[in-house]
């Protein structure tokens, strides 16, 4: 698969040149089996080899490609579907913070991947899920 039209941009004198950088929205699911939603979980773990890959592909070209790899997000589709049936509560009570990934959170880790503060972070994911990776065993969703 040849990524290269993905990591280009329109330089300022209007040719092609590498942009310095580009993040992906991958999942937590990505991370660790998701029971009863292996085919969703294998396409996240693709997406993170897939930014790992690259970031060591356009290295060398000073562009620098991260993810993100939130877990349960607080949008309203997510928070509708989670009360049904204690849902919500549930969900938080696997969150060791206690609570669901903001949307805001997800854009400040994006802003902050793209930001000069950055600048030497290439290949990495940062997982946005309140600290349930850090559990063991994994609570059963």
């Amino acid at each position: 698969m040849d990524l290269r039209p993905s990591v280009l941009a329109v330089g300022a004198d209007g040719g092609i040149g590498p942009a310095n950088c580009t993040s992906l929205v991958s999942s937590a699911a990505g991370m660790a089996g998701v029971p009863n939603n292996a085919a969703y979980a294998a396409a996240k773990a693709a997406q993170i080899s897939l930014i790992r890959s690259a970031a060591a592909e356009f290295a060398f070209s000073d562009v620098r490609v991260n993810g993100v790899a939130p877990g349960v997000i607080a949008n309203p589709r997510m928070q509708r579907f989670l009360a049904e049936g204690n849902g919500l509560d549930r969900a938080r009570d696997i969150v060791p913070m206690g609570r669901l990934v903001e949307p805001a959170e997800v854009a400040d880790a994006l802003l902050f991947l793209s930001s000069s503060s950055a600048s030497i972070i290439t290949g990495q994911i940062i997982v946005l899920d309140g600290g349930v990776q850090c559990t063991w065993p994994y609570p059963k969703v």
